[in-house]
This record gives structure tokens, sequence and C-alpha cells, in this order.
């Protein structure tokens, strides 16, 4: 049989490993990502003097927050700051930026991001994100007392794929791949549904906080990442079409 696979990120692997399993790759975008500075960018100089921990919660955050500083003619050289990012693709877009490593929480999202400041001596701290982000990091930081600043660097638009709605039949050998809570409502809307009570394909999430968004949507999630990261999402995914058995009544 043959695997219909939709991404509905912004990004599709280079490469995927199909170890024989038959698979047709479909790229149905749906959301976009504008990078807008944030309205409070002019604390950023001052928030840079305190040697701040700058924390980033996706790799778009990393993109907006260095499209801000470009835009003001500001750069990190002279400054002493720490970094922290959910997920190794964030970390790895952050040694890109600013060339300097970012600490990567054992659990990777915002409560792996609570247990780790938890550890350390508190310092001022920059956190970067989306314009509608989960509010449990900002609330833990406001009742712990933190001194620190929050920028809004970037904002998510769902999109209405047309293609996606097209060509999705709703069929059990159809895997759709959500990296982001955003991608879970675009595909919702771009089908045309309000949950996924009546949806029978297969549902992929990257990591925990797009597994939460899933479910409280009324989907099941086929496989959950080990890892927050594109590459090692798909070569699980692989290894588990070539164990699990092909559902009843199911044909190529």
């Amino acid at each position: 049989m043959t695997w219909d696979i939709y991404f509905t990120g912004l990004h599709v692997p280079e490469s995927i490993e199909h170890n024989n399993v038959d698979m047709r790759i479909h790229h149905t975008e749906t959301i976009k990502i504008t990078y807008v500075p944030s309205e409070n960018f002019h604390q950023v100089n001052t928030y840079l003097q305190k040697e701040p921990i700058i924390i980033f919660l996706s790799k778009n955050s990393v993109n907006g927050f260095h499209y801000g500083l470009e835009t003001q003619g500001i750069t990190l050289d002279n400054y002493s700051v720490d970094f922290m990012a959910v997920g190794e693709e964030t970390s790895e877009a952050v040694e890109e930026k600013f060339l300097q490593p970012a600490q990567i929480p054992e659990i990777q999202n915002a409560f792996g991001l609570i247990q780790a400041l938890q550890s350390i001596q508190k310092k001022p701290v920059m956190l970067i994100t989306a314009e509608e982000t989960r509010p449990e990091l900002p609330n833990w930081l406001d009742e712990e007392g933190w001194d620190y600043c929050h920028l809004a660097v970037y904002s998510t638009t769902l999109k209405q794929n047309h293609h996606l709605q097209k060509i999705f039949k709703n069929t059990q050998n159809e895997i759709i791949i959500f990296t982001s809570p955003s991608t879970v409502l675009g595909f919702l809307k771009s089908i045309n549904a309000a949950n996924f009570k009546s949806i029978n394909s297969r549902l992929v999430s990257i990591g925990s906080t797009t597994t939460r968004s899933i479910e409280e949507q009324f989907g099941s999630v086929f496989l959950e990442s080990s890892r927050p990261k594109l590459a090692t999402l798909t070569k699980e995914l692989v290894a588990e079409l070539l164990t699990n058995p092909i559902p009843q009544g199911i044909t190529g």
C-alpha cells in the first residue's frame, strides 16, 4: 500500500529514508509566519545590559528576534548573555544566528524551561515568543517574581490551503504531520472541520505541546516524536510504519 504523508508546517525534511515504505510526500502548509518587531522592542538594550538569559520557544522566535535586532541596528557582540531554547532545531538556529550554544531543557517545552529555571539563581530574562503563546511560562515568571521582558517577535496566520482540501481523502493510509499547535488549527481550517472527531487519518505530533493541541481538538495521536526535531519524527514514523500492521480494510 501507499502512505500519503502530509507535512502541514513550513518545512519538509531534505531527505527521508523510506526503507522500502511506499509513501507519497505532500507539503501542504497550513500556517504563514510574519516577523514583526515587538511593540516593546525598545526594552532590548536595557535588558541586554543586565546580562540576561534569552529564552526561545521555537526556531521562528530565534529568526524573529534576529530580524528585530537587525531592524534596530542592535548586535549582541558587546553583551554577555546566556541562551535557553526548546528543541534541537531551535538551539541550532541560536548557534547559527548568534554563534553561541543554547541550553536545552531535559523536558522540551515550557514546563521543562520552568524546571531548568528553578535550578539556577534568579537573573533577568528575555522571553522571545510568537504574538500568541501559551501562558504557562510567563505566568510562572510573574508568580515567582523574576525580572523579565516578554518580546513577541512574529505572528502566525492560519492558511486556508485549498490544495490540501482538494487532495485530502480522510482515509487511514493518510498521515498528517503536525509541527506546532498552529498547524493543528490550520489543518482543521483547511479541511473545514470543527475538530478531529470525524477524521480517520493518522495524526503525528512533533512533541507534547502539539500533542496537547491535537487532543484538545478530540484527536488521537498515532505517534509523538521522542525529540522535537523533524528528522527524528520522520525516522521514527518510517520505523513505526514498518512494524505497525496495516489497518483492516486498507488497500494501496
